[in-house]
């Protein structure tokens, strides 16, 4: 049973879960995307045309990110964040980019898992990447897409290690391992239209 918000006269009355309970309340906030919002409206409350148009509205890019896991004890600990540009004119450009120039940015930070942290744990490094990049497995699900798509992953993590070793010297030899994530994961665990980071677009 997919999760349905059901309607009155004039507004939402209840929510019905995908496990067939069902919640009253006189008022709910929804935090997920307009588009899969709308989907879960069963009401003639809103027509047609504005389902469309919230099905149309451009969305932001979304991400590529590398999750790692440090040795233990071997990489002293970066208390800020660190982004790498390839156009510092205009650091907004890093989206724009094509196989051969990937990635064109990235956000690297290690996370905090104490007060007076010495050495990184683990880190994650974040680039843009489009979700036409990854469209041909969009009707997969998690853990089952396929080879073609785990290759693909490991190509692009890969390519942004080996920028993130320019920039940082010496931080590839402190990797225990790394995990990653695509458009499509994004995707799936927030429930935003193709892995949009930000939402739609401000241009509607």
């Amino acid at each position: 049973m997919e999760l349905r918000i059901n309607c009155g006269d004039k507004q939402a009355v209840s929510v019905t879960l995908r496990n067939g309970d069902e919640l009253y309340a006189d008022y709910f906030i929804s935090n997920t995307h307009p588009a899969r919002m709308v989907e879960m409206l069963e009401t003639n409350l809103i027509r047609k045309s504005y389902r469309d148009r919230i099905r149309s509205l451009n969305n932001t890019v979304s991400n590529f990110t590398v999750y790692i896991h440090f040795k233990k004890d071997s990489l002293p600990y970066l208390n800020s964040n660190f982004y790498h540009y390839d156009t510092p004119d205009d650091v907004w450009r890093g989206r724009h980019y094509s196989r051969e120039t990937y990635p064109g940015s990235f956000l690297y930070m290690h996370l905090c898992s104490s007060v007076e942290q010495q050495f990184a744990n683990t880190a994650v490094l974040i680039s843009y990447m489009d979700f036409d990049d990854v469209a041909q497995w969009a009707g997969t699900k998690i853990g089952r897409r396929g080879e073609d798509y785990e290759n693909f992953k490991r190509e692009k993590a890969e390519k942004l290690l080996d920028l993130l070793e320019k920039q940082l010297p010496g931080t590839r030899q402190n990797i225990e391992h790394f995990y990653t994530s695509s458009p499509l994961t994004y995707r799936d665990y927030t429930g935003t239209e193709r892995g949009s980071m930000y939402g739609v677009t401000a241009r509607l």
